[in-house]
């Protein structure tokens, strides 16, 4: 072999191996622009997604802030109309014990129901709160919220 066919073959296999890492690196490059793509994609929808929670997050606020007041209200009205057959009963000498009797029950039943409705409200926004910061709180066995602090 001549040392013109040798430079040749040099030659020819220093080409083939600059063309193999050209495409190699071409290939590389595009991967790497397509996971650029996807990353800016998933950047975008990430802020879609925050900016989402953020509305979501202030419309459970309102909803837990109306719920409290709400039952706040209802109760407020609730005990001021069963007021007035409880006060006729009371003031009727044959019927005033058993009215008074029935009042008791029906206050602490329907005190104890919009308490309720106002403590779920509230544990509801404290646990959305704590679930912001990471550490959400469970229902205790049972499934029922926790009493009020």
């Amino acid at each position: 072999m001549a040392l013109s066919e040798f430079l040749a073959a040099v030659w020819l296999t220093a080409g083939a191996v600059s063309v193999a890492l050209t495409m190699r690196l071409l290939a590389q490059h595009a991967r790497l622009r397509d996971d650029h793509a996807r990353v800016i994609a998933l950047a975008s929808e990430l802020a879609h997604v925050r900016s989402s929670q953020a509305r979501l997050d202030a419309i459970q606020d309102q909803l837990a802030d109306s719920i409290d007041a709400s039952s706040q209200a209802v109760r407020s009205t609730h005990r001021a109309i069963s007021d007035i057959p409880f006060a006729i009963l009371e003031q009727i000498p044959a019927t005033r014990a058993g009215a008074r009797q029935v009042r008791r029950v029906h206050d602490l039943a329907t005190d104890g129901i919009y308490a309720g409705l106002s403590l779920y409200a509230r544990w509801r926004k404290k646990r959305r709160l704590g679930a912001a910061g990471g550490s959400r709180p469970a229902l205790p066995p049972g499934g029922t919220p926790p009493p009020r602090d």
